[in-house]
């Protein structure tokens, strides 16, 4: 998993909409503007949907900020969503993720990835 594309690919075969990737009104410098983030929205999503897909990210090294109530300091808010975004770790996460489950070590977050993942986490 290297950039916005690929979070995009993951989020929506999880069932989730993603509302921002690198269009909006995101600070210059900021995660979104380097296309390492995407913030998808928790709209008719129960909470323990929304639980299990934070922890599918975090198996994968994916960083979530929750902000289903807007945070203090936050200009700009679209809604209540998720805020996703790849770290320095995520690429290898996703590896060792694969490698665990006997899958091809590429870092993308594909079919039997998320097969895997599913199995795994629950």
């Amino acid at each position: 998993m290297k950039n916005w594309k690929d979070l995009r690919l993951f989020a929506e075969a999880e069932g989730f909409y993603v509302t921002a990737a690198m269009n909006g009104k995101h600070n210059v410098g900021s995660k979104h503007a380097l296309g390492l983030a995407i913030d998808v929205r928790t709209r008719g999503k129960e909470n323990a949907e929304i639980a299990l897909f934070i922890r599918k990210c975090n198996a994968l090294g994916v960083r979530v900020r929750d902000e289903r109530i807007k945070p203090e300091r936050q200009r700009v808010w679209s809604g209540a969503h998720l805020h996703l975004d790849i770290g320095a770790n995520t690429l290898e996460a996703v590896r060792k993720f694969q490698r665990e489950n006997n899958l091809t070590a590429d870092g993308i977050v594909g079919a039997k990835t998320i097969a895997a993942l599913n199995s795994k986490i629950s």
